[in-house]
């Protein structure tokens, strides 16, 4: 059984996405330490490892589909790119991450690749976990190792501990795993909760991978992260489909998380409870939402300019940031909205179709409202940042175009 599970960790598929995270766009790994225009280098050489791999174990399979939807991306990009004036290593970028998610898909089925994206937040939960309540610990009791980052305009260090990174914000200890803020995590982390509770409902893993994946949201104290996270808990507690053992295992997680909030005897820890909350209550007044709330406000203002053909990624940007600037901020944030501004609404719609559709692979799972329910959660969750840049989140867009079947886990064990 171990060696099984060693297996299933090992296997290369798992890998591959944890290296994609662990380099992309919006990590602290290539923010850091390698630079960010170095994100897209190491996920090409990353894709063509593996891409070898995949025919070497005679597993790449010619995803014809995926290869049309590459295609309709790449000429979108380049038209938009020559009307608008669009930097040439704008496109580039881009087509290459248009690649990378069809390559994804002659690799991956469905099936494993929500298996091998389950294990590969499981890794990263892990490392995270032991980063901040091990490692810093450690780290700042003396026993020096890893570095210590000093950004301008930035109140607080980031210190680098290998396996992730170990941030202070406002006198409160988060989890950031390697990622640039708990933000981006926490859309990870919930995706994978998703993915548990309605795919792994039948594991004798499922309350191990569901307290691992509960537990490290938690530290992330990411309002947006705990917000969307206790949805998902409600509507999986809500779903008829859902083993009535489990409802009693998501009762109890319900009640334990409330009563962390109310008597954990941490001042840091309730404060940080208490900006969550007055972040909900107060958000008009808040810095946080209100960068989100007027960036997509200005986002959806400047899609309306170019509705049918967008005005091109660099342009579109710009725009968005001159607005912002009157309120303060630059910064952009709108995953799947940034996509009107580019390439224009039917561009755009398609993508949001298309991550619709990853929610609706587990019709059989759940009715259709609380299917729709869960991919408001996730589209919100997704959209609080802009992780356009990060090939992996392609990779989902193209998941409604990887084949069926494939070996689970799951079905294994």
């Amino acid at each position: 059984m171990t060696k099984k599970i060693i297996n299933d960790f090992l296997n290369y598929r798992v890998i591959y996405l944890f290296l994609m995270l662990y380099f992309c766009y919006d990590s602290n790994v290539t923010i850091l330490r390698l630079g960010h225009h170095n994100s897209i280098l190491y996920s090409s050489i990353i894709t063509f490892i593996f891409l070898c791999v995949a025919f070497f174990k005679k597993e790449f399979k010619f995803n014809a589909k995926a290869f049309l939807l590459f295609l309709l991306l790449l000429l979108v990009s380049i038209i938009s790119g020559m009307i608008f004036n669009t930097n040439f290593n704008t496109i580039m970028y881009f087509s290459i991450i248009y690649f990378i998610a069809f390559i994804s898909s002659c690799i991956f089925t469905k099936e494993n690749f929500i298996s091998s994206f389950v294990l590969c937040m499981v890794i990263v939960c892990i490392f995270s976990l032991l980063t901040q309540y091990i490692l810093y610990p450690l780290f700042k009791n003396g026993i020096k190792f890893g570095e210590i980052y000093v950004i301008r305009n930035q109140l607080w260090p980031i210190t680098d501990l290998y396996l992730g990174f170990s941030v202070i914000s406002s006198g409160i200890q988060r989890i950031y795993s390697f990622f640039r803020e708990p933000g981006v995590f926490q859309f990870f982390i919930i995706l994978a909760l998703f993915f548990v509770f309605f795919r792994y409902d039948g594991s004798k893993y499922f309350r191990l991978l569901i307290s691992l994946f509960l537990i490290t949201l938690l530290g992330t104290f990411s309002t947006a992260g705990l917000l969307f996270g206790l949805l998902i808990l409600l509507l999986a507690l809500f779903n008829k489909k859902t083993k009535n053992k489990y409802k009693i295992l998501i009762i109890v997680l319900i009640i334990t998380f409330a009563l962390l909030v109310v008597l954990f005897n941490n001042d840091s820890f309730l404060l940080k409870i208490s900006l969550m909350i007055n972040k909900l209550i107060q958000n008009t007044n808040n810095e946080s939402f209100s960068v989100r709330f007027y960036s997509f406000i200005n986002i959806f203002k400047a899609s309306l300019n170019h509705p049918i053909f967008g005005m091109g990624f660099d342009n579109g940007l710009n725009y968005i940031i001159q607005n912002l600037n009157q309120f303060g901020t630059n910064d952009v944030t709108g995953t799947l909205m940034v996509i009107a501004v580019a390439y224009g609404w039917p561009i755009c719609l398609l993508c949001n179709i298309l991550f619709f559709r990853l929610v609706f692979y587990f019709k059989n799972k759940s009715n259709l409202f609380i299917l729709f329910c869960i991919w408001l959660a996730l589209f919100l969750s997704l959209n609080t940042q802009n992780m356009l840049y990060d090939s992996i989140i392609w990779m989902l867009l193209f998941f409604d175009l990887y084949i069926n079947g494939g070996n689970t886990i799951e079905k294994r064990n």
